[in-house]
């Protein structure tokens, strides 16, 4: 799995501080990261502490008193998070926010980061969206679900493109996480989105296992287009936990949504478990293990899909894909792979009947085969 810590842009110059305690830092950190790598870093602590800083603080800052104490303050924050970044802690948690294509996207452990591929590809989809589903040609509400939703970066960032030509998205986001789920609301309110009041609840586990019995668990919608009271229909975004291994999932949970979708989208987990073991201490000792591993310990579906090589969700998802009224007419279906992944999982759902009559491989950035986008 790519792992970036942070847009950069250009180079950096090696130890651009000149204050004493800032070059102090920069040098704990550049022990660690490199001289490049320390600059950015150190540069993003300092932005994201002045930006907290200055929400913080009523009265601008006059006397010299108050410069030296901010000074200080500013230092003693940015000495926390160098601490928390030399003992792994990835930066986007520390910082609290990713970039996701022209939005911000807020992180928190142990949900899962948003990645610059997921950024790359979800960015194609959008486009793609627009030739198939086009808002300036009356292609009306463009439905969509996202499985293992996350932050719930790519229908957010979906619903944000459309709008921006006037779309409007119904969007669904399902994950078994509690802390994803309510991260994914966050993210929605943050992004010019509206959380309305009704919250309905299911009986079940609480923060269960992924393996564990289902939960349909909290589910919420929030309506793009704050104070909207003119009757309008406006862009939604439902966040549902839920367990998508739960035997008739499309039945008992999607079919509340309103039925077909045009586009169904995953970043499922689907690192094997040999290659899991390997993964930087940053990605194992932070970020959520069902958000990454792609071999279940037991499960009913998919024949072969635990014999290690990380394909369980995508047997799983093929099927949900399947099922009879789940994909529109003219769906995609949109599904990010690992780096050796592509072929097996294009080839899971051409097996599936009711699924998808054409497929194909989009490359990453870096050149690697990184989505599997479906055709019905």
């Amino acid at each position: 799995m790519t792992f970036v810590a942070r847009r950069a842009f250009g180079r950096a110059r090696a130890q651009p501080f000149s204050d004493a305690p800032l070059s102090a830092l920069w040098e704990r950190l550049s022990g660690r990261l490199g001289s490049e790598s320390a600059t950015m870093e150190l540069k993003w602590m300092r932005e994201e502490v002045r930006t907290r800083r200055s929400v913080a603080s009523v009265t601008a800052i006059t006397s010299p008193i108050r410069k030296r104490e901010d000074m200080e303050w500013e230092v003693g924050e940015l000495r926390k998070m160098v601490d928390r970044r030399l003992k792994g802690e990835p930066l986007q948690y520390i910082l609290g926010s990713q970039p996701f294509g022209p939005i911000t996207i807020k992180t928190r452990a142990p949900t899962l980061i948003p990645r610059p591929e997921t950024e790359d590809w979800t960015i194609r989809l959008a486009a793609l969206l627009e030739e198939r589903f086009p808002v300036r040609g009356g292609g009306g509400v463009l439905r969509m679900l996202d499985l293992c939703t996350g932050t719930g970066c790519i229908p957010i960032l979906i619903s944000h493109l459309r709008s921006q030509a006037g779309g409007i998205t119904a969007a669904y986001g399902v994950d078994i996480s509690t802390k994803a789920v309510l991260l994914a609301r966050e993210n929605a309110t943050d992004q010019s989105l509206t959380l309305s009041s009704g919250i309905a609840s299911h009986d079940g586990d609480p923060e269960g296992e992924c393996y564990g019995r289902f939960n349909r668990g909290h589910r919420t919608r929030n309506v793009i287009g704050a104070g909207a009271t003119d009757g309008a229909q406006r862009s939604s975004f439902d966040v549902i936990r839920a367990n998508i291994f739960q035997e008739n999932f499309a039945q008992e949970v999607l079919s509340g949504m309103g039925l077909p979708f045009d586009v169904i989208t995953s970043n499922p987990p689907y690192i094997p478990l040999d290659e899991y073991e390997r993964l930087p201490n940053s990605v194992r000792e932070w970020e959520d293990r069902r958000a990454l591993l792609g071999d279940l310990p037991t499960h009913k579906s998919g024949g072969d899909s635990s014999n290690g090589r990380g394909l369980a969700f995508y047997h799983r998802i093929a099927e949900i894909v399947s099922t009879d009224g789940v994909l529109g007419a003219n769906g995609v279906v949109a599904l990010e792979v690992g780096h050796t992944q592509a072929e097996e999982v294009r080839e899971i759902l051409r097996e599936v009947t009711g699924g998808v009559s054409a497929t194909e491989v989009w490359k990453d950035p870096w050149a690697v085969p990184r989505v599997v986008v479906g055709y019905r």
